[in-house]
């Protein structure tokens, strides 16, 4: 049903068509900007992993931080649905999941063409970028649920609404701990120095509790205020 009404809603293929039409104009950015050498490129995509992680969280809080809000009030019909809470939970989700993958996967991979890396980067951006995804998502969904806009005249006001502001915020500084955690040994790669195994797990340690750190809180919190809303 959500994805009948998403492919019915001009409104939303309006959203879509801009938001590749900013792809393409980010693409051809990248490409204009000067890089004679390989540390330059690893020093750009890296920073390019930080800009594709900030449009993943505007795509979030476009398409499925709006969902509770604009599905508020018909929360008394998913009362009567013969369907287990946490599978109209997660379906919300999964809905939205494959469309920014897809999206952030186009324009990763793009840019490392663009940028001619080498396999180490290929592997930490696709690696970043599909974590990032999954985390985002979830989170926008569940503090949508926890912030909910129960009145407005469009979903103008539900993006700009104080849940929104939140979600920016939080996503910000997700996005700058992010790239902390993965920033030392991206650094000794550009260098040429040698990566130790004690090196990557300590900063692939680091990356796993950044994103749980921001997507258990969340989720857990949200689909607790959910099952409040259709238990």
């Amino acid at each position: 049903k959500d994805l009948k009404l998403f492919l019915r809603e001009p409104v939303q293929w309006t959203q879509l068509v801009i938001v590749v039409a900013l792809i393409v104009v980010y693409i051809f950015s990248i490409v204009k900007i000067p890089m004679q050498y390989q540390y330059i490129k690893t020093t750009v995509a890296f920073f390019n992993l930080g800009s594709i992680m900030f449009i993943i969280t505007s795509m979030s809080l476009r398409f499925v931080f709006v969902q509770p809000s604009l599905d508020y009030k018909m929360f008394w019909i998913l009362k009567s649905a013969p369907v287990k809470n946490y599978k109209i939970f997660f379906s919300k989700i999964f809905l939205f999941l494959p469309m920014l993958i897809i999206f952030s996967w186009t324009i990763i991979f793009l840019s490392n063409i663009v940028l001619n890396l080498e396999i180490f980067m290929w592997l930490v951006s696709f690696t970043v970028i599909t974590i990032a995804s999954c985390v985002l998502v979830i989170a926008g969904y569940s503090l949508g649920i926890l912030f909910p806009k129960k009145d407005f005249q469009d979903i103008v006001q539900i993006e700009t609404s104080f849940g929104g502001l939140i979600f920016i915020v939080l996503s910000l500084c997700y996005i700058v701990l992010v790239l902390t955690s993965i920033a030392y040994p991206v650094r000794q790669y550009i260098f040429g120095y040698t990566i130790t195994f004690s090196t990557i797990l300590f900063h692939a340690t680091d990356f796993v509790l950044v994103n749980l750190l921001y997507v258990i809180p969340t989720a857990y919190y949200g689909y607790k205020k959910f099952n409040l809303y259709i238990g």
